[in-house]
């Protein structure tokens, strides 16, 4: 009977070491917490900003680790050769540190062009920047750069985070005031704006267009572009024949008066850029 108290006793030492043991080594990982698909708050925040910044868009800044936070962590885990697993311990938190505080690329021309070999066109008054091409047309821009040029908005009506050029912060806030608050006529029905935005996607996405690093730049590399209504919308949309098309309703309501410039022209009538 003895023997049998000790073996349960041992048993429930064993247990409460496993159960204890993860977190003390979430202690010492990424903000003090083990970051992982499902984490929340500041951390992750921090996590998505990092990323971001270092070409590894994580398509909004939530403080919330899903799909797309995943798979940043993933590309660059396997770009800086780390086993790509998605979960921030402490191989990713040294190397988001080191990418982060490392190489600088600043205005006054301190470049290291063995680690940022190209040179962005100059983008008007939105500058240019040195960067390197990454795996899938995505390229990684100068972290300070980004630090000087790139902010985080919240857009009105979406009540979504984004990131975007300072220079182009106005505009962006100004064109979701315009839905947030506007209304249009369809089929003799008053809709709110807001109402035809179906998905969101980019802004600050540094990258080729489509993806293809034979093409040129992006405009998301700058963070003056972003992508509504994404599905069928891939093309040319005529407004005489579509005049109630959601995007052609939201380039003349909001877009339009806002500063922007629509991708219409060239066949891509998700795209508004500045």
């Amino acid at each position: 009977m003895l023997v049998r108290y000790k073996q349960l006793l041992l048993l429930g030492v064993a247990l409460l070491v496993v159960a204890i043991l993860p977190l003390a080594v979430q202690a010492s990982e990424y903000g003090g917490v083990s970051l992982s698909w499902g984490s929340q708050g500041s951390a992750v925040t921090q996590l998505q900003q990092d990323l971001t910044r270092l070409g590894f868009n994580t398509y909004g800044i939530d403080g919330k680790f899903g799909a797309n936070t995943y798979n940043a962590v993933v590309r660059f885990q396997k770009a800086r050769g780390i086993e790509a697993i998605g979960i921030v311990g402490p191989k990713t938190r040294a190397a988001l540190s080191a990418a982060a505080s490392g190489t600088q690329v600043s205005r006054s021309g301190n470049t290291d062009t063995r680690k940022y070999p190209k040179l962005s066109k100059v983008n008007g008054s939105f500058g240019q920047f040195h960067y390197r091409d990454l795996s899938g047309g995505r390229i990684e821009i100068d972290p300070v750069w980004i630090a000087e040029n790139i902010v985080t908005i919240k857009l009105p009506g979406l009540n979504k985070y984004v990131q975007v050029n300072k220079k182009a912060a106005n505009n962006f806030i100004k064109a979701f005031t315009y839905i947030a608050n506007g209304t249009a006529t369809i089929s003799g029905k008053s809709v709110p704006l807001l109402s035809l935005i179906k998905t969101m996607d980019g802004t600050f996405v540094p990258r080729h267009v489509y993806w293809n690093s034979t093409n040129g730049l992006s405009n998301h590399s700058w963070g003056t572009a972003i992508d509504i209504n994404a599905a069928n919308h891939l093309r040319y949309v005529n407004p005489a024949w579509e005049p109630n098309d959601p995007n052609v309703i939201l380039w003349e309501k909001a877009f339009k008066p806002a500063g922007f410039s629509w991708g219409n022209s060239f066949n891509d009538s998700m795209h508004y850029e500045l």
